[in-house]
Order: C-alpha cells, then structure tokens, then sequence
C-alpha cells in the first residue's frame, strides 16, 4: 500500500513540474527487447534443432561399450542432447561432441536395438534422432557349466552347482567372463571365470549374492580350459564353520548357449 501511494505522489509531481515548466517529456517509442544477442528472439525461436545420430560399433559382435555420437546443430545454439534407449535415458550432454557410453551389454541383449537422440535448443524446441543396432554378441566361456567343489584331502563332496555365463568385465587390461551360479548346498550369486588376480592365471570365483566377495574361489591347474574343463585346487573362503577348507574344483562346460 505505502509503495503504491508512493508511485502516485512520484508521478503528481513529476505532472506539475512538467506543467510549470512549459514541457511536456516524449512519449519511449523504444520497443522492449527480446532478442538474445544473436538477432533471434528466443521467445519467438520456433525452428526445431537438426540431430542425426550415429552408434559405434556396428553390428555389435562383443560385449565392449557401445558408443552413440549425435551431430546437432540450431541457428540460437544448442542446449542439450539427450541420448534414450527405448523410453529410459542414458545420459545427457551438453557440449559438443554430443556422446553417450552404452555399456553392460550382453547375449540377452542380441537383437535389433534401438537409440534415440534428442536435441533442444535455448527455447524448448527438440528434433529426435533414431539409429538401430543388430546385438550379436558373443562373450568369453560364454554357455552353461557344471561345477563340484570337494574336499582337497578326503575327497568328500562340498557342494556343486551350475553356472551360466553371458556378459564379460574389464579390469587392468585383463577380461573375464561374468555369470551366476547356482548350489545345491543354498548358496546363488555372481561367478567370474578369468584371470582374475594376473594376466596369464586361470581363475574362478563364486561370490556371495551380487557381491564378488567369495564364497569358493579356485585356480586351474595348468590355467587352461582342456576340452572345455577346469580342474585345480581351491579354497572355501566364505559361509560355514569351514572356511579357509581346501578344495580340488571341477567345472565342464556343457552348452555354448547361455
């Protein structure tokens, strides 16, 4: 209230010295401004980014990253670049080169599969992109595999199972193969078949639910797959009244299929 009497007595004074004066101020024929530096108003910007999309590599035959890049281009500028594999987002960029990482793709993934890209620009107008990629992916072990676990001195049984792989990981420049398994005795979880603590070793884990902490943890012995079979020794290194218990771990493969 006080600030609105204000305005009145402001422009009552203002009246009477105009008045007094003989002069009357010119009316601001000055339009107000809406442009955004660039000679486009922004508020009147109705022209949609141009957006291509392109994945890398193509078809997908491994289980390594997959990479999108989207050439967008507007005449404001463009804002962000969406990347989405069907209706869940990937991630977003919003500087040029427009790219996004696709990873933990694997054999149940095989297929056509689809990615859009969508490009905004500073006034909320998008232009989307698709590309389809052919998944045909083929990981190391990949398939079905038996395995037991008995006792290194005794010869009683442990325990045995089944374990599927059908993805890989990376780490130090080593790869391995990554699954789950399966036990008799209860226990289910990740498995990881490679060489695991240096390049050259033949390994297995089976680790506790999705934690790669292990449960039975053994190495081939001549670190080979001969006619598709691991044989070495081990060691129960989680669960029970046994661990630190030594091991002899067998595994075939009875399926390339996982």
């Amino acid at each position: 209230m006080k600030s609105a009497l204000l305005l009145v007595i402001t422009a009552a004074l203002l009246s009477a010295c105009s008045s007094e004066t003989g002069t009357t101020a010119p009316p601001d024929t000055t339009a107000p401004s809406t442009g955004t530096g660039t000679g486009t108003s922004v508020s009147t910007d109705k022209t949609a980014p141009t957006v291509s999309l392109k994945a890398t590599p193509s078809p997908l035959t491994t289980a390594q990253p997959l990479v999108l890049e989207a050439t967008a281009a507007d005449d404001t500028g463009v804002a962000r670049v969406e990347f989405y594999r069907g209706g869940a987002l990937i991630s977003t960029a919003t500087t040029a080169p427009y790219r996004a990482s696709v990873t933990g793709l694997s054999r149940l993934d095989n297929g056509p599969l689809t990615f859009t890209a969508k490009a905004y620009d500073a006034a909320g107008n998008v232009a989307s992109a698709d590309t389809t990629v052919t998944a045909s992916i083929s990981t190391l072990y990949q398939g079905k595999w038996t395995w037991t676990a008995t006792d290194a001195i005794s010869g009683s049984a442990v325990d045995s199972g089944t374990i599927t792989f059908d993805s890989e990981v990376a780490e130090s420049g080593r790869t391995a193969a990554l699954g789950r398994y399966s036990a008799a005795g209860g226990q289910s979880g990740r498995a990881v078949l490679g060489p695991i603590a240096a390049a050259g070793n033949l390994q297995v884990l089976l680790g506790v639910g999705d934690s790669l902490t292990g449960y039975i943890a053994a190495q081939d012995a001549d670190n080979t797959l001969t006619n598709g079979t691991f044989d070495g020794p081990g060691t129960l290194v989680g669960t029970g009244n046994q661990i630190g218990q030594l091991l002899r771990v067998t595994m075939q493969q009875v399926s390339t299929q996982p």
